[in-house]
């Protein structure tokens, strides 16, 4: 792995507070459409900021269910597309 896709990872971990405070901050449909985009555009960064946005929210106590069923739905989207074999 390049030292550039460790940065990005890195980054992607370090965001997800911020990724967390934000989602809860707004309605589960925008969280949804948002980590829906960033998962067909950014599946790894996506990936490593839903895991850790959902261990920021598990640690605060945050419920939001369909937050956290968007969550959920953009993850299993990521890990679909990084699933899929590279043409």
């Amino acid at each position: 792995m390049s030292k550039q896709r460790k940065d990005l990872h890195l980054k992607a971990l370090m965001d997800a507070p911020k990724l967390a405070q934000m989602l809860c901050g707004s309605s589960a449909s925008d969280a949804d459409i948002s980590m829906s985009l960033n998962a067909e555009n950014r599946p790894e960064e996506t990936l490593i900021g839903i895991a850790g946005a959902l261990i920021e929210m598990n640690n605060a106590g945050t419920e939001k269910k369909a937050h956290r069923q968007a969550l959920a739905k953009a993850a299993r989207k990521a890990l679909n597309i990084l699933a899929e074999v590279p043409a």
